[in-house]
This record gives structure tokens, sequence and C-alpha cells, in this order.
């Protein structure tokens, strides 16, 4: 990993010490080598203050957290990256980031949870059909004008034969009629 110079601050921060204890070993001499100017080499003030150096970046830090939009979540990936912590669990920047995890998992959990119930309680009150309902119902109609159009043929031939055009047309125009009576108390199920 490339040396990175950060300020006592974010070593401090990095290192989750006061900025105080930096200054104080840096007075101590401790970190007397590790200055560049004002700016601190990181990974040489961790080998000189004995830390673990983990996480290394900012970068890596950012990569340990959840995403903050749900509909990209990749539940593999996100799990990777609670083991990682989780194995290396020892430090006080991944147990902070584990923590982090979890509140946001609950976050998470608890706004799912409250979706969920908001679908329900609008089915109640605004009495909304479920989709394996409505599928039951249209496949009904649908089944119920397949199975009049296929009879109309044989239905016609019986009771049509011999018959005038008139006859003919105001015995159709009735049937279809019926069809579409039929239709409309379906549709009238799913009306208020």
């Amino acid at each position: 990993m490339k040396e990175e110079l950060i300020s006592g601050a974010e070593l401090a921060k990095r290192l989750n010490v006061t900025a105080g204890y930096i200054s104080k070993q840096k007075k101590n001499g401790k970190l007397s080598k590790c200055l560049n100017g004002k700016k601190f080499y990181y990974l040489k003030s961790c080998k000189a203050l004995g830390k673990n150096q983990e996480p290394k970046t900012n970068d890596d830090i950012k990569n340990l957290t959840l995403p903050t939009d749900t509909t990209t979540f990749d539940s593999q990936s996100q799990l990777e990256r609670i083991l990682a912590v989780i194995k290396d669990g020892s430090t006080t920047t991944n147990k902070a980031l584990l923590d982090g995890m979890k509140a946001k998992a609950t976050m998470l959990k608890e706004y799912y949870l409250a979706k969920n119930e908001e679908v329900r309680n609008r089915q109640l009150e605004e009495n909304l059909f479920t989709k394996d309902e409505v599928i039951q119902v249209l496949s009904a109609a649908m089944s119920m004008i397949r199975n009049a159009m296929i009879n109309m043929p044989n239905n016609y031939a019986v009771n049509l034969e011999n018959t005038d055009k008139a006859t003919i047309k105001e015995y159709v125009t009735d049937d279809i009629n019926k069809i579409l009576s039929d239709l409309q108390a379906v549709g009238k199920q799913f009306e208020k």
C-alpha cells in the first residue's frame, strides 16, 4: 500500500484515539520520524504507536458500510463485507463499523416491515384485491368467454339450420350480448 500523508486529527480519528494522545506521542518523540512537515505518515505512525492499521484508507471504510440506495442492495457482497469486519473485529474501528452496519440493518428491517404493514392496511381499508385473486377472477372470465366462443359454431349449426338471415343475425347478436353481459358482471366485482 502506498504511504499516505494525513493530518494529526485524521490520524487520531483512524486510530480511534484523542488528538491529545497524538500530540503527546509527538512530543515524546515516538512520532518524530513519522512526520513530513505538519503531516503524519500513516503506516509509519501506526507502526511507531503499535496500533493496528486496518482499515487502511477512508475508501476501505466506505466499502464496509451499507449502501444508501436499497434498490441496488447486493446481499452477497454485503455479507462478505460483514464477514471481513467480523473476522478482524478486534480493532475498535471494525467494532464501530460492525455496530454501524447492525444499526443500518435494523433500520432497513423496520422500514420494510412498516412497508409490508402499510400494504396490508391499504388492502383492508380500500378493499384491495391481491394479485392471486385478480388472476383467479380474470382466468375464470377468460375461460367463460373461451367456452362460449368454442360452443358457438355447434350451437348455431343445431339451432339455426334452415333459418333466414334476420333470425340468424338476431340470434348471434343475442349470444354476443349475453357474453358481454356476463363479462360485465365479472367487472362489477372490482367496483366499490
